[in-house]
């Protein structure tokens, strides 16, 4: 059995079918055959599964993968070879040689074309030579978001009403991707991770520019709450220094206590100067206590600002994650009851009325090395057996772009 090679893409032009130079015989190919004044050598044969053709008089012939003009030349060859008895009006047998040049060869019937996807009625299509894909998809009734399904009776106005309903789910699930796609662009904002700008096709904005209106209004909070910060840090900065002198003071009156109290041991000093100097450091100490309390009270204040704005930052990106998670479980159902529009639809003769977006066809033909699936285009000529394969974007995901 003949191994099927990697799939390989390659694109179709329109080429003409050319039957002797490019088409190779295959199993199904109805071949016929004939000799001039011998109307009884005439008929078709099929090329069987195991490749070969049988003929009359010369018996079978390997037909598989032969060009049509190498077989036909190999049929002429040998019926040329062949003698043939024919009973004379007198009743004698004579046996006569057939001219290579009276055969007459060709192909009575090509193997078929095969119509799969989004097509009304897929199945099979008769080849005739210089068929293009367009003639193809024609026969099988066009293309369609969901083929007819089997035995369907069609009820155009049951169709019609399935259209319009399919027409408003989209509009509700387009609707719903665009808030979805805001708030998922607004989260990777406020998290810092925005990407490129991506356009919003229903009101001719983009989602740069709404993004800068959020970004305004955030950077104007934060303008707010950096000034207070910067207050705060001023005012922290201010107190500090003053607790540094505060400090001093208290270590300088210290020392002044400790020297009068040795004087006043030696007598050297009453001891009202000793207790003028501990009022002093009592003073002292007090005023350092005050100013250490309200450096504390600020820096509190200002670890509150900042620890502030944190948790409402984490607490709107957790708003928004439970806003994407929302929508997109609304999405899913929306999703799902507009396939079973299609479906509906399909069930009713419907569907072609409900596609979006242009189709794409595949080509996947049988060559020597194996089968390739090739890029066409309606103009393309098919060659038999051709499998053509026709999709549509998918109905939902085709929302957004159309």
């Amino acid at each position: 059995m003949r191994s099927i090679a990697a799939f390989i893409v390659v694109v179709l032009s329109g080429t003409p079918f050319a039957a002797s130079a490019e088409y190779l015989l295959r199993q199904g190919d109805v071949l016929s055959f004939g000799v001039v004044g011998l109307p009884e050598i005439t008929g078709t044969t099929m090329i069987d599964m195991d490749g070969t053709a049988h003929f009359p008089l010369i018996g079978a012939v390997t037909a598989e993968g032969q060009p049509v003009d190498v077989l036909a030349a190999s049929v002429r060859e040998r019926f040329g070879k062949a003698a043939y008895g024919t009973i004379d009006a007198d009743g004698r047998k004579r046996w006569i040689t057939i001219s290579p040049e009276l055969v007459q060869f060709g192909v009575a019937e090509y193997r078929p074309v095969f119509l799969t996807g989004d097509v009304l009625r897929p199945g099979v299509v008769a080849f005739r030579p210089g068929m293009t894909a367009l003639q193809a998809i024609a026969s099988a009734g066009g293309v369609a978001a969901l083929p007819t399904a089997p035995g369907a009776e069609v009820d155009v106005r049951r169709g019609v009403a399935l259209e319009a309903k399919a027409a408003v789910e989209r509009v509700r699930i387009a609707q719903n991707r665009q808030a979805l796609e805001r708030i998922e662009a607004d989260l990777a904002a406020l998290q810092g991770t925005f990407g490129a700008p991506v356009a919003d096709n229903s009101t001719g904005e983009t989602l740069a520019t709404w993004l800068e209106a959020r970004a305004g209004a955030r950077v104007a909070g934060q303008d707010a709450l950096q000034a207070t910060a910067e207050q705060l840090e001023n005012r922290l900065r201010i107190l500090r220094e003053q607790e540094k002198g505060a400090l001093a003071s208290v270590d300088f009156d210290n020392q002044a206590v400790e020297r009068l109290e040795q004087l006043s041991t030696s007598g050297l000093v009453t001891d009202v100067r000793v207790t003028e100097a501990r009022s002093a450091l009592l003073l002292s100490t007090s005023r350092a206590l005050e100013v250490g309390a309200e450096v504390a009270a600020v820096e509190v204040e200002l670890t509150k600002l900042l620890l502030t704005d944190e948790v409402e930052r984490i607490d709107e990106a957790t708003r928004l994650l439970e806003r994407i998670d929302d929508l997109r479980a609304t999405l899913a159902v929306q999703e799902q009851e507009y396939r079973g529009t299609l479906a509906e639809a399909s069930s009713v003769g419907g569907g072609p009325g409900l596609s979006v977006g242009d189709p794409s066809f595949i080509i996947i033909r049988d060559f020597p090395d194996g089968l390739r699936h090739m890029e066409a285009q309606l103009a393309t000529r098919l060659m038999p057996g051709d499998v053509v394969q026709v999709e549509l974007p998918d109905p939902v995901l085709a929302i957004v772009a159309n």
